[in-house]
């Protein structure tokens, strides 16, 4: 048999509380997107197809530094499996969909998602490397509020890849913006073109 060689990482606590966090939510996204999928195959008469219900929390052990941290490791994970027996009422807190719920209020006018992205390195203090993270968590709660609160729609035009994030209480039944916010819109896509 051959000897397999295993790599230690070691990571700091900061690091693997933000990589859980990350896989958190990437799951929580995953899972919204199947039970819609689920779903619209259902009322399409497709295969009938059952999301399952996944247990989403597994205790996270901190890598191993010396025998006094890893009792104390063994015996904090211990711990957090005895406090997560208790069923959690759901994920993490939707900070980021108030961040864009309140950003879309704050700026009274469609916004892009660059735009989104921006303000939410500048306003919760970012650091350059935690861009695609942001970006990501942007993206997923973004996803959540348009699929499954319906609180924002994205408006774009045929031809173009750019979307335009709006409140679904800027629009009207039949999905279309209403005054002034249809206008908004309007300068902002005669902005963009003449700024190309």
């Amino acid at each position: 048999m051959n000897k397999i060689d295993h790599k230690v990482i070691s990571v700091s606590s900061e690091e693997l509380l933000s990589m859980r966090a990350f896989y958190e939510q990437e799951y929580l996204a995953t899972k919204t997107k199947l039970q819609h999928l689920s779903s619209m195959l259902n009322k399409l008469g497709g295969l009938p197809i059952d999301v399952p219900e996944v247990e989403t929390k597994a205790p996270v052990i901190a890598p191993k530094t010396s025998n006094v941290s890893a009792a104390k490791s063994k015996a904090s994970a211990e711990q957090e499996i005895a406090r997560r027996k208790r069923k959690k009422k759901r994920g993490p807190k939707p900070t980021w969909s108030k961040f864009i719920l309140d950003r879309l209020k704050a700026a009274d006018r469609p916004m892009t998602y660059n735009e989104l992205f921006r303000d939410a390195m500048v306003l919760k203090n970012k650091a350059p490397e935690e861009y695609n993270a942001t970006k990501a968590s942007v993206l997923n709660s973004a996803f959540r509020l348009r699929t499954v609160a319906n609180k924002i729609d994205t408006l774009g035009e045929e031809g173009k890849k750019e979307k335009f994030i709006v409140l679904t209480k800027w629009m009207d039944e039949k999905g279309a913006l209403v005054s002034p916010y249809n206008h908004k819109l309007e300068e902002l896509k005669h902005l963009k073109e003449s700024a190309e």
